[in-house]
C-alpha cells in the first residue's frame, strides 16, 4: 500500500530498546509495513548525545537545534487559562521572540526522515537510502 511508518528512537542516550521504534528490526515480513526507528544529529552530523542508539535505531536525522514554530510568548494579563503555560526556557527550549523557538529531540528527526521519505515516493524513486 506504500505506508512507511517513521518512530522517533527515544530521547535517553541508551542502547535500551525504546518502543515503538525498536520493533524496526523486527517487520521485515514484504506484508507488514516497514518501521523505521530515527535518532538524532546535531547539526555538524555526530550523533546527539540525548539521542538513543543501538542496532535497533534504522537511521539519523539532524535533530538538535531545531528552529520550529512555538506559541509567541504572551504578556501576564493577556494569558490563557492556566491550563495552558508556555514551555519553560532551557536546554532545548529556547524562545525566540517571533513565535519560533529551537528544540531537541528525535521526534524532530523523523519527521525529517518521513519528509524526505514522502518527497521520494513523490518523485518514484525506486530506493531511498536513509
Amino acid at each position: 500500500m506504500g505506508v512507511i511508518i517513521v518512530a522517533a528512537a527515544g530521547n535517553f542516550a541508551t542502547v535500551r530498546p525504546f518502543y515503538p521504534a525498536a520493533f524496526a528490526p523486527r517487520y521485515t515480513d514484504p506484508h507488514v509495513a516497514p518501521l523505521l526507528s530515527v535518532g538524532a544529529l546535531n547539526p555538524n552530523g555526530s550523533v546527539a548525545l540525548f539521542s538513543d542508539d543501538g542496532p535497533w535505531v534504522s537511521c539519523f536525522a539532524t535533530g538538535a537545534a531545531v528552529v520550529s514554530t512555538s506559541p509567541p510568548p504572551r504578556p501576564a494579563a493577556a494569558s490563557p487559562s492556566s491550563l495552558w503555560t508556555p514551555a519553560p526556557a532551557g536546554p532545548g527550549r529556547r524562545r525566540l521572540r517571533s513565535g519560533f523557538a529551537v528544540w531537541s529531540g528525535t521526534s524532530f528527526a523523523a519527521p525529517a526522515v518521513a519528509a524526505t521519505l514522502a518527497v521520494a515516493l513523490y518523485q518514484g524513486a525506486a530506493r531511498v537510502t536513509c
